[in-house]
């Protein structure tokens, strides 16, 4: 199987994240014993499943992975600091005290939300270990210029972000 792509470095770009050409030299020096990975792949099925504290370990490991999203075209502040409340503590406080967890603090990876609602959620955070983030624009329209993106990018990053 062949692959081509284009590798040519995009003309628009800002100094602080410039883009670089892409290298497939790595991936396709990669070998592979695929024998072996498809032996491996089938005895998949056929295991036990993680029981016991090692499931409450992986499922509180995944929690801390996961990113609570609002990105709803009728959102509103009450939407936002709701889903601040629970990225803070996702985790009721009796199941943590079950688990032996009291005196550990979990959190969500992140929290996303419109740009707009950016300094609502700094804010829900402020003082907390979880208080950095991100916003988005209109996914769907997409962004019309460069300029526009910069000036929406240094707002997120006076307003808390990045």
């Amino acid at each position: 199987m062949t692959m081509t792509l284009d590798t040519k470095p995009a003309t628009i770009h800002s100094d602080r994240n410039p883009i670089l050409p892409l290298d497939l030299g790595p991936v396709e020096d990669t070998k592979v014993n695929r024998s072996a990975i498809e032996r491996r792949a089938a005895t998949l099925p056929t295991r036990r499943s993680v029981k016991k504290e090692w499931q409450a370990a992986w499922l509180l490991q995944a929690v801390q992975n996961i990113d609570l999203t609002t990105l709803s075209g009728d959102d509103t502040e009450g939407t936002v600091r709701r889903l601040c409340v629970k990225a803070r503590q996702p985790i009721r406080a009796d199941l943590l005290k079950d688990l032996g967890l009291a005196d550990k603090h979990f959190t969500t990876g992140a929290v996303c939300v419109y740009h707009g609602f950016v300094s609502t959620a700094v804010e829900c955070f402020a003082g907390h270990r979880h208080s950095r983030g991100g916003g988005f624009d209109r996914l769907s329209g997409g962004i019309k210029s460069v300029q526009t993106k910069n000036r929406r990018d240094r707002s997120l990053g006076q307003s808390g972000c990045f």
